[in-house]
């Protein structure tokens, strides 16, 4: 299945609508519309509009990458990092969801250096790690757990909390979190423009 047929399946399930539906609708056949959205047949210009209608969305939102609407994309080597390498204390966050439009979570990779200088946290909302690399040493409401790749902790982000590499090499983490509704309040198209600009927004201490 070809990036396309994926965003139009997509598409006609977030209407809510059947491959019979849509076919009926537009005027095709259901084997013709199922062939689109498997990548084995080419839309016409023509039908890609007749498609947008039925799915009630600009026919641009065909071509976008997820950045206007529910599908967002990041590969691996596409990762926007939120802060450099040569910060005082080393963190490296790397977004995975940058490009989504009105998300109401945020997720990183991010990778703790060897170096023992761990920063503090305390924010509305929740939040969940999951060990990728190496050993973690996370601590919450002062008690210390030592993790290892595979695990995973979730937790109200409004107890102080903090995270640093367990013995001499780097760890690396996926981090999912949920603001509470202190940061909620904001448009979410201000937060969209302003997190690939600023760690404020997500709590990371700006040591550059």
């Amino acid at each position: 299945m070809n990036e396309l047929g994926q965003r139009l399946r997509h598409l006609r399930r977030v209407a809510g609508l059947t491959i019979d539906q849509v076919a009926s609708q537009i005027g095709v056949t259901k084997g013709y519309l199922s062939k689109i959205e498997t990548g084995l047949s080419d839309p016409s210009v023509a039908v890609l509009g007749r498609l947008a209608e039925a799915f009630g969305v600009p026919m641009s939102t065909m071509f976008e990458n997820g950045s206007g609407y529910e599908l967002s994309v990041v590969r691996a080597h596409e990762r926007l990092a939120l802060n450099r390498p040569g910060t005082k204390r080393g963190y490296v966050f790397e977004s995975l969801v940058y490009r989504k439009a009105n998300r109401q979570f945020e997720a990183f990779v991010l990778t703790y250096p060897a170096r023992k200088d761990p920063s503090t946290y305390r924010h509305p909302g929740e939040e969940l790690l999951y060990v990728l690399e190496g050993e973690l040493l996370f601590r919450y409401a002062g008690v210390d757990y030592i993790l290892k790749p595979g695990d995973c902790v979730s937790f109200d982000a409004r107890v102080e909390h903090q995270g640093e590499a367990h013995g001499d090499k780097p760890a690396k983490a996926l981090v999912v979190v949920i603001p509470g509704p202190t940061a909620g309040h904001r448009s979410r198209r201000a937060k969209s423009e302003h997190i690939a600009q600023s760690p404020v927004d997500l709590n990371i201490p700006d040591n550059s």
